[in-house]
């Protein structure tokens, strides 16, 4: 017969209950999860489909970074004898995508911690003791967002635009994903392809019958992520284009607004879908994209979440932001010694980002072995003063 101190710990007992129990739970969490992270990251090649090629199990380094507001590069450095090196080399055309996704959990895949890339370059060398590599060379799949055209008119051709201007006022999230859903609609959507190839029968009526699901947007190869315009608290601002690409029309508005845009890869093996705001709405299952995909992501970073924690935050934002910087020349307090201005309006107004749980400060008495600081001052801006002149006044100045 078990004492009562002996029943602590046993297995099955309730860890509410028993200390002892709640440990040995805790501690085997802490200990998965390290393990997790001693177990070497998973490497993968896709084809243009974004179908599976195989594994790479022989590489000898590698090596990406990944940018916020721009495309991130990097190398992955092949084995002569492997077999995927006659594939990339001889199998796959020169003009096709060449995919490669890098799981750092191999364990517990998903898309949220999936990077993606897209293989740019093959590049084969042989070294002075004869060894043969192969180096891929890889940028981010953020390199879509710079070739997404924003159209005047989306749904007619370049050739006939009923609207000359799109413009759409609107929360930061939401007019971007809209205008970026809308362009890849024109792309990828039958109906569309319609109006948009008018004089060219092969190219709607090929859409139609080689992907018929394209009606639905989760069928498209490339998604924006969907944003519930309702809790979208980010800054208000309006977004304009002339067939301009989607990274020079948005860039400096995400940075204004404390926002990013991220490109994940979502792959069929994964348990939740990528568009978490519309899964809140119709189910996990019904939000699922019918294929492996490709999704852009604009997200909110600004640490604002306002004081309703609704659409009307972003109006606010933009109110208590144009007041701080209207008299950030004239009243300028630094407390926290960033370098910047305090969000004094913002502040009264509920919509100054949050403060940083953990500050790491470098001091005579710090861990930091070596470090630098740059400052970086303001440079000379281009200004445009006045308008277009009137066509009379050109038509008498000739």
């Amino acid at each position: 017969m078990l004492m009562p101190m002996q029943l602590a710990g046993v297995v099955g007992a309730d860890p509410k209950r028993d200390p002892i129990a709640t440990w040995n739970q805790v501690n085997s969490r802490r200990r998965v999860i390290d393990e997790e992270a001693k177990a070497p990251s998973l490497y993968r090649l896709w084809d243009k489909k974004l179908r599976y090629i195989g594994t790479v199990r022989t590489h000898k380094a590698f090596d990406a970074e990944q940018m916020q507001h721009d495309t991130g590069t990097g190398e992955v450095v092949l084995r002569g004898a492997d077999w995927l090196v006659k594939f990339v080399r001889t199998d796959v055309r020169a003009e096709e995508d060449l995919n490669f996704t890098v799981d750092p959990y191999p364990h517990r895949r998903n898309w949220r911690w999936r990077w993606g890339f897209k293989v740019t370059n093959v590049k084969v060398g042989r070294a002075e003791d004869g060894e043969v590599t192969v180096t891929l060379q890889i940028s981010e799949n953020r390199e879509h967002w710079k070739h997404i055209l924003f159209g005047a008119t989306v749904f007619a051709p370049p050739e006939a635009q009923v609207i000359k201007c799109w413009l759409l006022p609107g929360n930061c999230r939401t007019i971007i994903a809209t205008t970026g859903a809308a362009n890849l609609a024109r792309l990828f959507n039958p109906a569309l392809a319609v109006f948009t190839n008018l004089l060219n029968p092969g190219a709607y009526v090929g859409a139609l019958l080689g992907a018929p699901g394209n009606f639905s947007m989760l069928n498209h190869p490339i998604q924006m992520q969907f944003v519930n315009p309702i809790f979208d608290t980010s800054r208000l601002s309006v977004i304009m284009s002339r067939w301009q690409d989607a990274h020079s029309v948005t860039e400096q508005m995400l940075r204004d607004a404390g926002c990013q845009v991220r490109t994940y890869i979502w792959l069929e093996e994964d348990e939740d879908s990528p568009h978490p705001e519309l899964a809140m709405l119709v189910g996990e299952q019904l939000a699922r994209p019918s294929r492996n995909c490709i999704v852009i992501a604009v997200e909110d970073k600004s640490g604002i979440t306002g004081v309703t924690g609704l659409a009307d935050g972003g109006a606010i934002q933009l109110l208590a932001a144009t007041g701080d910087d209207l008299i950030g020349t004239v009243l300028y307090s630094d407390q926290d010694g960033d370098g910047v201005n305090d969000p004094l309006i913002r502040k009264w107004f509920g919509a100054a980002p949050a403060v940083p749980s953990l500050v790491f400060r470098d001091g005579p008495r710090s861990a930091i072995i070596s470090s630098e600081h740059n400052m970086y001052k303001s440079k000379a801006k281009t200004i445009m003063t006045g308008g277009r002149s009137p066509q009379w006044a050109g038509a008498l100045a000739a």
